[in-house]
């Protein structure tokens, strides 16, 4: 049985990310093949606290090198910080001779590359280099990370979620929601701008927006607009609240302007939610354009708007792009295969 430690977001950070690790942690199939051990090397809170974490992390990764069983080093890693923080993690690893699997969930570590120094950059490929295998989560990011390491190295993963049994879609849900964080890159604005037309054109729908980030700021930009009694906000929320929330959902929204392969958008589909979002990142690879969802340009505000109203305007097409995201979610982004796919990676090296 190979021994696996694994590095990224503590089980209980929001995000996707975490999304991920818990899939893998809580898989029983995949601990029965495997010894997996887990170290956080990050958690939501101050900057003292974290940086306390991340030494903590440090010293419990340090003693494993030398004292503990491990065969397989596997480290969750985006961009900026999380970068730079795992790379440490990555050199240490090489180190002491350690295999090493990186799994890259950053949706904007193409920019993040593009405006590094020459310096920096050289960094960064002496980093992913070291990894015997790079997961990515869509083809279009295993174009891009051929010019960091060997093609033979890379190998795509999408990212899964568990289905429920049977879709449970209805026209006549009249929730838009929005679940994720509240940045401005994530065009949460964006949405917010299109709610005061929507609303009085189709008063039956409400917008649900859940998240983490910044929703002081959200708030203040909902009174401002006048459009309270038309959204309903909520801080994160947890999986049985989520599912009650998607179970009610007519059309599920993601105006961002940068992505991986989003789980929220990945769970809307399994819910059989028709999706409007950007086309950035591998949302393409999730949604064909009229087929599960609507794509439109990232921060075309009209485009945004004229797809929801267009999904508003013909519940027959909600109910077939309903039809269509649940088998595509069935058939592409259940959390059986990835799973299946994530041990053959394990496997063979």
């Amino acid at each position: 049985m190979k021994n696996i430690l694994m590095l990224g977001p503590a089980l209980n950070v929001k995000g996707g990310v975490t999304t991920v690790e818990n899939l893998i942690v809580n898989d029983a199939g995949f601990n029965d093949r495997f010894s997996l051990r887990f170290i956080p090397t990050h958690r939501d809170a101050g900057k003292a606290a974290k940086a306390a974490i991340a030494l903590l992390a440090l010293a419990r990764f340090s003693f494993n090198m030398i004292f503990g069983p491990t065969d397989i080093v596997y480290i969750h890693m985006a961009h900026y910080a999380s970068f730079y923080r795992k790379s440490i993690f990555v050199l240490l690893a090489a180190l002491f001779g350690k295999k090493i699997i990186i799994h890259m969930h950053g949706g904007n570590f193409d920019t993040f590359y593009g405006n590094a120094g020459d310096r920096k950059k050289r960094l960064f490929k002496k980093v992913i280099n070291k990894a015997a295998r790079v997961i990515v989560l869509t083809d279009q990011w295993k174009d891009f990370y051929s010019q960091l390491v060997s093609t033979d190295k890379i190998v795509v993963i999408h990212n899964g979620v568990r289905i429920p049994p049977v879709n449970h879609y209805s026209a006549e849900s009249r929730y838009i929601t929005y679940l994720g964080r509240f940045d401005p890159k994530k065009g949460i604005y964006d949405l917010l701008s299109v709610v005061k037309d929507i609303a009085a054109e189709y008063p039956g729908f409400r917008f649900y927006m859940a998240g983490n980030g910044d929703i002081d700021s959200v708030r203040s930009f909902i009174t401002q607009k006048g459009i309270s009694e038309s959204v309903i906000l909520e801080d994160w929320i947890d999986e049985d609240h989520k599912a009650t929330i998607l179970d009610q959902t007519s059309i599920f929204a993601l105006p961002s302007y940068f992505e991986g392969l989003p789980m929220a958008v990945l769970e809307a589909l399994s819910f059989g939610i028709p999706v409007v979002a950007a086309d950035v990142g591998g949302l393409s690879e999730a949604i064909s354009n009229g087929r599960e969802g609507l794509l439109f340009k990232a921060g075309d505000i009209e485009g945004l708007k004229a797809a929801i109203i267009t999904l508003l305007d013909d519940a027959p097409r909600r109910l077939r792009m309903s039809e269509n995201a649940y088998k595509k979610a069935r058939e592409r982004f259940d959390a059986n295969i990835f799973i299946e796919k994530l041990t053959a990676v394990f496997d063979c090296i």
